[in-house]
Parts: C-alpha cells; sequence; structure tokens
C-alpha cells in the first residue's frame, strides 16, 4: 500500500494523518485508488474501506478495457493496448 502523510494543527501540536493512495501488486504494478482512504477508526474498519475501493478501482479499470477491446479492429494492430498498460 501507498501511503499519504499529512499534517494536521491542532490545538498548538501538529497531528499526523495517513491515507491509502494506492496498491502494489508483489510484481511492482500500481494501481492509484479512485478515492483516499483515511487510516482513522482502526484497523479492521479502513482496511474494509481499502478493500472496497480496490474493487472499485479493479472493476473501472477493467470496464474501461472491455470497451476498448470492443471498439478495437481485429485487423489492425494491437496499439490499443498501450492505451491500458
Amino acid at each position: 500500500m501507498e501511503l499519504l502523510q499529512t499534517s494536521v494543527p491542532s490545538r498548538g501540536r501538529n497531528i499526523e494523518t495517513f491515507e491509502v493512495v494506492a496498491l502494489t501488486s508483489p510484481e511492482g504494478e500500481i494501481i492509484r485508488l479512485n478515492s483516499k482512504i483515511p487510516c482513522e477508526l482502526g484497523v479492521e474498519n479502513w482496511l474494509k474501506h481499502v478493500e472496497r475501493m480496490m474493487r472499485e478501482t479493479l472493476k473501472k479499470l477493467l470496464m474501461g478495457t472491455c470497451l476498448g477491446m470492443k471498439k478495437k479492429d481485429t485487423n489492425k494492430s494491437m496499439a490499443w493496448v498501450d492505451k491500458w498498460v
């Protein structure tokens, strides 16, 4: 997971906050999430949100890929693949 760290001033001191912004596969592929997920209210809670956003993000990417495949001309080169890689 890629985390974004920020400091928020509160009552004379800075409070550090973290947000999940991307996921990284074991092969090094990086998927930027559709929305940032704040790491707050217990790890079980925000991990559920990360899982939900992962599914939403991958669904959106796969839908775009499927639409691209339907539009491609099978006699042309595979240049449409470059758009999604």
